[in-house]
């Protein structure tokens, strides 16, 4: 409800009609979305509060690669899973490492472009968000070259990534229908 009262706001400020999008204008105008702020605000509250939380390295002494997560306790009731703490580890743990390592001020900074440019109609949307166009956009490269060598060099980790993620799942298909 808050949400279609905030596009609606967003529209009249641009003078558009009652029907167009409102997404490329919250990005035209900087605004964050009510999803956005929330999760803003719970990104930064984990941030802040890091030393309050277990990490599953905590728990064990084996070197798995999730061992810096945050620990999300296991819990069967709804109200828990969707608290405002359980949510905030969450979405931190989805972060990748190097903005979660990033100081502060810089955190916030990123998390905002990010937000502003990726406006949120669902808290579910910012599990879709493509982390490495991200930050190819927002890094701090001294020339224009260098930002694109960087994009070569990611989209060629992506392709290899992709080929290699369909070939195990054409693999793993043939070897269902082998034994069926």
């Amino acid at each position: 409800k808050l949400l279609i009262l905030q596009k609606r706001a967003v529209r009249i400020i641009d003078g558009a009609s009652s029907r167009c999008h409102s997404r490329p204008l919250f990005i035209k105008y900087s605004i964050l979305t009510l999803p956005s702020m929330y999760v803003l605000s719970c990104l930064l509250y984990a941030k802040n509060n890091l030393g309050n939380f277990a990490t599953n390295g905590d728990c064990h002494d084996h070197m798995t690669r999730n061992r810096n997560n945050l620990q999300i306790r296991k819990n069967k009731y709804t109200v828990i899973k969707n608290s405002f703490h359980s949510i905030s580890i969450k979405l931190f743990n989805s972060l990748p490492s190097v903005v979660k390592h990033l100081p502060v001020n810089n955190f916030r900074a990123q998390l905002r472009s990010t937000l502003t440019a990726n406006p949120l109609y669902k808290l579910d949307e910012f599990f879709d968000i493509v982390w490495w166009e991200v930050l190819i956009l927002t890094m701090p490269c001294s020339s224009m070259s260098q930002r694109l060598k960087w994009s070569i060099y990611l989209s060629i980790y992506l392709s290899i990534y992709l080929s290699i993620n369909q070939s195990i799942n054409q693999s793993i298909n043939q070897s269902i229908n082998q034994s069926i």
